[in-house]
């Protein structure tokens, strides 16, 4: 069987009226977080009403030919429909690292709010605690939170090479199209490369 292999990364939208929003919603969040500032701050590149996606790293595998690498950045319109249109025959498994916790709901938040049809049924189908069709590295190898976890802390495990930075927000502001490219190829690779290693065991 074959998978698809994905990773998103996102930016805040820059927009006055959304401020205003932003700052209201953080009231709320201040509430109810106990650390309300890093909430705050995750929320600028987290939430889909205050971010869209920067660009989705794809790796395609289907058993029979080598992978097929695909870094899809620019028009956040234009991003998702290559992404629904790459995807739309495919059923699954889609693969990625904490997808049903933020990579699948954030896009989907994305599609309707930008009015684009996602790529499938089956992308959209949520349901946890299974590995298919959304087969979710980091739920599955750490008993679906039992242990914490982090992509570069299974890199290590699986004695793989994978550094990321300590702020995402920090990397983006001095960020370029090639950094992002580079951050999301090697992010999308390493999930890939644990994908292959874990399946043996976590089917």
């Amino acid at each position: 069987m074959g998978a698809i292999i994905f990773a998103v990364k996102t930016t805040p939208i820059e927009n006055a009226e959304l401020e205003e929003l932003f700052e209201e919603n953080s009231n709320s969040i201040k509430e109810t977080f106990f650390q309300p500032d890093r909430k705050i701050l995750e929320a600028k590149v987290w939430h889909p009403s205050f971010s869209k996606v920067l660009g989705i790293g794809i790796v395609s595998i289907d058993n029979k030919t080598d992978p097929e690498y695909t870094i899809l950045q620019g028009d956040e319109k234009d991003i998702l429909s290559s992404f629904s249109e790459g995807c739309k025959s495919f059923n699954g498994p889609f693969v990625s690292y904490d997808g049903l916790w933020f990579d699948i709901p954030f896009l989907l938040g994305r599609y309707a709010a930008l009015g684009i049809d996602p790529p499938n049924s089956s992308f959209c189908n949520q349901i946890k605690f299974r590995s298919f069709p959304h087969y979710d590295i980091a739920s599955l190898y750490s008993s679906w939170g039992r242990f914490p976890t982090s992509l570069p802390l299974l890199a290590h495990t699986f004695e793989l090479k994978y550094d990321e930075p300590a702020s995402y927000l920090a990397w983006l502001k001095t960020a370029t199209e090639e950094d992002v490219e580079k951050m999301l190829l090697d992010r999308v690779t390493t999930i890939s490369q644990i994908y292959l290693k874990m399946k043996r065991v976590f089917s």
